[in-house]
């Protein structure tokens, strides 16, 4: 059986319902990029891209550092290094100076990827 036409006034309230329980489940300390992005949602995807050499892979590390410390489950995906040079740059970003990359990791887990 065929399911009736349903026009989209009559389907309006259901999305503005849904508009107003679409809050954020947390925010970044970086004011800028929380208010670009409307803080953390839920199976919502970002993609960050721009000129190389811009500072993409620290921000983005740098805000999945932060959502990991709130408890958050945050997925990277990049071809520009490797994932050893991206934990030894991660932890040595948590750890506050106290961690060097070369302190972690030696030159062939750090290597750029080709």
């Amino acid at each position: 059986m065929l399911e009736p036409i349903r026009f989209e006034k009559d389907l309006l309230e259901a999305h503005l319902e849904r508009i107003r329980q679409d809050r954020p489940f947390g925010h970044f300390r970086l004011e800028a990029v929380d208010s670009l992005i409307g803080g953390l949602r839920r199976g919502r995807l970002g993609i960050l891209s721009a000129e190389p050499a811009t500072g993409k892979t620290t921000l983005i590390g740098q805000l999945a550092d932060e959502a990991a410390s709130k408890g958050f489950v945050s997925v990277i995906a990049t071809q520009e290094i490797s994932p050893y040079q991206w934990l030894a740059k991660s932890l040595a970003r948590i750890s506050e100076g106290a961690l060097r990359v070369s302190d972690i990791a030696d030159e062939s887990c750090t290597a750029d990827v080709a």
